[in-house]
C-alpha cells in the first residue's frame, strides 16, 4: 500500500481508525487485503496504536510480506485459543507448530482427546465467533516469572520453559479473550482479519491453510501430495525433540520465526 498520510487537526486517535477511514473510503481496494498495519516514518506499529504526531503513516495490508506475518500468526493465534477451549484446557498436554509445506502449517496437538472431524469443526464454529464478533487482541507486559507460572498453569511446558532462559525480568504476550500466547512478531488488532483458512486432518494433527490475499479459492492443500516431504520434515523435527538441547534451540528458532 503506497498511500501516505499526514497527521492534521481532525486526526483519529488511533492507527486502527485512520486505517478503518481509509478502507471505508475505497472499501473495493481493500476487500481482499484489509490494512492490518502501519508504518510510522518507517517504523512497523500495531494498529492499537496511537498516531504518532507529525509521522507519516503508510498503511500495510495482508497482501505485504510483513503483513502476511502477521495476518498468520494471527490466525494460529485464534486456531489455538480454539483449540484449547474446544478440547478443554485441562486435557490438552501440549500444541506444536511444527512447519510449513506451501501455504499449510502442521499443527500435532497431544493430550486425553482425538484429533477427528467432530473436534475441528468445533474449533472452526470458534474460530468464526471469534471472526464475527471481532475478538480483540491486546498486547500486554507480563512479569516473566508470571509468564512461567501462567504458562505452566495452562499446560503449555515449551513456552514456561522458553521464559526460563529470558534474562529480562518482563515479557510481552498477547490475549485474546481469556487465553494468552506468546509470540515474536506483530499482530492484527482483532481476531476478524481470521477469515480464509482450512483446518485439514492428517495423520496425528492437522494442516492449517492460510491462503494466501485474495486466492482464497485456490485448491485445498491435499497433504497426500507431499507425502515425501511431509515425512521428512516429520522425522527431522522428533529427532530434534529427542535430543534435548537441540530439541529446545529448534523449539527456540522457530518461537522466533512465528
Amino acid at each position: 500500500m503506497k498511500q501516505e498520510y499526514t497527521d492534521r487537526q481532525d486526526a483519529p486517535a488511533t492507527l486502527a481508525d485512520l486505517a478503518r477511514e481509509t478502507m471505508e473510503r475505497d472499501p473495493e481496494e481493500y476487500r481482499e487485503a484489509p490494512v492490518i498495519l502501519a508504518a510510522a516514518d518507517g517504523k512497523i506499529m500495531e494498529l492499537g496504536k496511537r498516531v504518532p504526531e507529525g509521522a507519516r503513516i503508510r498503511f500495510i495490508t495482508t497482501a505485504d510480506p510483513t503483513g502476511r506475518m502477521a495476518l498468520i500468526r494471527t490466525t494460529i493465534f485464534s486456531m489455538l485459543k480454539a483449540l484449547y477451549a474446544q478440547a478443554g484446557r485441562s486435557h490438552v498436554r501440549s500444541v506444536t507448530v511444527d512447519f510449513q509445506i506451501q501455504d499449510a502449517w502442521f499443527v500435532r496437538p497431544e493430550g486425553s482427546f482425538a484429533v477427528s472431524d467432530t473436534l475441528l469443526q468445533g474449533m472452526d464454529r470458534r474460530m468464526r465467533e471469534y471472526a464475527v464478533n471481532r475478538y480483540p487482541i491486546h498486547r500486554q507486559r507480563m512479569l516473566t516469572q508470571e509468564a512461567i507460572r501462567e504458562f505452566s498453569r495452562n499446560h503449555m511446558t515449551s513456552k514456561a520453559r522458553l521464559f526460563r532462559y529470558r534474562l529480562s525480568g518482563t515479557v510481552h504476550v498477547y490475549s485474546l479473550g481469556n487465553f494468552i500466547d506468546y509470540f515474536y512478531g506483530h499482530m492484527a488488532p482483532d481476531a476478524g482479519y481470521v477469515r480464509d483458512y482450512r483446518l485439514i486432518p492428517w495423520e496425528d494433527g492437522f494442516f492449517l491453510q492460510i491462503p494466501a490475499a485474495g486466492q482464497d479459492r485456490e485448491p485445498v492443500f491435499d497433504p497426500a501430495r507431499h507425502r515425501r516431504e511431509f515425512l521428512t520434515l516429520k522425522e527431522s523435527h522428533l529427532w530434534a525433540q529427542k535430543l534435548d538441547c537441540s530439541g529446545r534451540r529448534n523449539w527456540t528458532a522457530r518461537m522466533w520465526r512465528i
